[in-house]
């Protein structure tokens, strides 16, 4: 900040070489106070120059919606071109917008093998993330027998695919059906082993209690009514809850692997563009 205040005291107007300075100093706070100055009086250099820099403050600051905006600025002929578009695809993609992500992608233009390699990557992550087994195959096809860099994070991509390609995501109708025969079998399938035991014992004991209310004292008495009444209740949300732990169980799965592959992926990227 004290540089920032210094700067601002001999010059109004943004500096593209200062924003390189403090971003190389890690100042990326003081980056995106530049934004308050001049900038009308910038050639379209200078201003692809102080977009990318506000762009990759906004990312380490995991500012990653205000990251892609100023990434999304940077015109086709400037230097930092691809790195925008690639750091913008990763966002869109860390945020959940896998298309958004792979659309911004497709324009970017690889000017070395590194950054081939990289595009390859980010487009096998998003093959991935869409659960798209078959499109994440056609791409790692063409990376496993060529010469790569990163060769470590490769192979976390081909793990990322065996997990991907081995998972069972089981059904719905299956696990409604399971504890519809037996209370709680449901959320057992859908590996909530503690809630399945949980759910038996809870539906199993008012079941109980409804029976032997209806033996003892007749099955029209209000107390064996409600006690089947609070059964019934219970009963049908078990079964519903075993639908619902599927959903838990695949949201779970793919949220983990979607963060595991953002973070292998966004090693190459930064190593790149740092």
């Amino acid at each position: 900040m004290f540089l920032l205040n210094f700067f601002a005291g001999f010059s109004q107007i943004a500096d593209p070489g200062f924003a390189r300075y403090l971003t190389s100093q890690g100042n990326f706070n003081d980056v995106l106070l530049l934004q308050k100055f001049d900038w009308e009086k910038l050639d379209a250099a200078q201003l692809d120059s102080l977009n990318y820099y506000s762009g990759w403050a906004s990312y380490n600051l995991q500012l990653l919606e205000q990251g892609i905006r100023s990434f999304s600025l940077v015109s086709p002929e400037s230097g930092f071109y691809n790195a925008s578009r690639f750091l913008a695809g990763w966002s869109e993609l860390y945020l959940g917008q896998t298309l958004k992500g792979m659309a911004v992608l497709s324009q970017s233009k690889p000017e070395s093998a590194a950054e081939n390699e990289l595009l390859y990557m980010l487009r096998t992550s998003g093959a991935l993330m869409q659960h798209d087994v078959t499109a994440a195959d056609s791409v790692l096809n063409m990376i496993r027998n060529t010469k790569i860099k990163y060769s470590t994070q490769w192979d976390r991509m081909e793990e990322h695919y065996d997990r991907l390609s081995s998972f069972k995501p089981r059904s719905y109708a299956l696990a409604g059906l399971f504890s519809a025969i037996l209370p709680g079998a449901g959320k057992v399938y859908a590996d909530q082993r503690g809630a399945g035991v949980s759910s038996f014992l809870l539906v199993g004991a008012l079941a109980a209690v409804s029976l032997e209310n209806g033996i003892k004292t007749g099955w029209k008495r209000w107390n064996t009514l409600l006690s089947a009444s609070v059964f019934s209740v219970f009963y049908i949300g078990n079964v519903y809850g075993s639908i619902v732990s599927v959903k838990v169980y695949r949201d779970r799965f793919y949220d983990e692997l979607d963060r595991a592959i953002l973070l292998d992926v966004n090693i190459p990227l930064r190593d790149l563009y740092r």
